[in-house]
């Protein structure tokens, strides 16, 4: 990459070249490829090799291109024809050529590194706008018109074909610039008799107008009499309106609150009553299942007794039979009294266990 760039001193010091034999000379005569001693001392001894430097160069060159371009065109619509104007395109092709036999003698006619260096000298940031469009569109037009032959660029290229192609791009521009500055110069013409009338009418209807203003000021100043008046009798009006609503609502809001309040009181009231009677009726309630209770007991009791008393005077008319029955042994005797007794505390034992079963049923 340095290596390609450092071949195109002549490209950076174009501005300065009086001709392409000094670009010859200072690459060295007997160096045809670019790579001769000659060549190597002028590169030493130059900062122009830089692709910035050389951008910085080629503004003011387009500069000058773009102002030759203007002249002529200006002086082609002046002259009304291109014979008395050609002074200021000899001078684009003079200083083009240069431009182009620069590179291709610094190239030594290759294509890829003529490429390659104005590919980045474009690039810089020192060329904007229509300055890096123009480098873009020369760089585009002689790379196309080289061959691949570096030999056949070196000593056969036509700089013609690109220089009049970027000629031809730089007039039609300055011809659009020119027609758009006439176009806009006849507008400006426009406008200012189109501001005059303006000027005119408004003087006119500022004078309509103002006489105008001062009989609706008047009529305004009368209405706005008029409507104080009205709105202050209003005013009054709604302001004895609020207050007598405001006194209403107040007593409103009075008897509401009282009647809340009482609503309140009577409602307490009902509460406690009907707690008082819920207790009431808990209580009686409560009375009437202890007497429920003690009155099943005692039923319980009651029959429980009669039972064990019926059991016991059928026991009693047992013994009594046994006693009017024939006599029998002592050992009988005996065994049927410890029978009757067992039997008898059986007939206790089952009293008491149903009066314990009417307490729980009850309970």
């Amino acid at each position: 990459m340095a290596r390609a760039k450092s071949v195109f001193a002549g490209f950076a010091l174009f501005h300065a070249l009086p001709s392409a034999a000094v670009v010859h000379e200072a690459f060295g005569a007997g160096s045809i490829d670019g790579s001769g001693a000659g060549r190597r001392a002028f590169l030493a001894s130059t900062s122009a090799l830089r692709p910035e430097f050389v951008a910085q160069l080629l503004t003011q060159v387009e500069d000058e291109w773009k102002n030759e371009a203007g002249k002529f065109v200006s002086c082609n619509r002046t002259m009304g024809s291109e014979a008395p104007c050609n002074a200021a395109h000899k001078a684009f092709d003079g200083s083009c050529f240069k431009v182009v036999g620069a590179i291709l003698s610094g190239s030594g006619g290759d294509k890829e590194k003529a490429t390659e260096y104005l590919g980045d000298i474009c690039r810089q940031p020192s060329l904007q706008g229509w300055k890096r469009d123009r480098c873009n569109s020369f760089a585009h037009g002689l790379i196309a018109s080289m061959s691949e032959n570096s030999y056949s660029n070196r000593n056969f290229f036509h700089s013609s074909s690109v220089c009049n192609g970027l000629w031809s791009n730089f007039a039609a521009e300055e011809k659009l610039l020119l027609a758009e500055a006439e176009q806009a110069q006849a507008l400006e013409h426009l406008e200012a008799a189109k501001k005059a009338e303006a000027a005119r009418v408004k003087a006119e209807q500022e004078r309509a107008e103002a006489a105008k203003k001062a009989e609706e000021e008047a009529i305004k100043a009368a209405n706005e009499a008029a409507a104080e008046r009205k709105n202050k009798e209003l005013k009054e009006q709604r302001v004895k309106e609020e207050a007598k609503i405001k006194a209403e609502t107040a007593a409103k809001e009075r008897a509401e609150e009282e009647r809340q309040k009482e609503v309140r009181r009577k409602e307490e009231e009902a509460v406690r009553q009907a707690e008082e009677a819920k207790k009431a009726a808990e209580q009686a309630s409560a009375r009437l299942k202890a007497k429920k209770e003690e009155a099943a007991k005692e039923e319980a009791a009651e029959a429980a007794a009669r039972k064990a008393a019926d059991a016991a005077a059928l026991k009693i008319r047992q013994l009594k039979a046994l006693k009017g029955a024939p006599t029998k042994s002592p050992r009988k005797v005996q065994t049927l009294g410890a029978a009757n007794h067992t039997e008898a505390i059986k007939n206790v034992t089952i009293v008491k266990k149903a009066s314990k079963l009417s307490t729980v049923v009850h309970k």
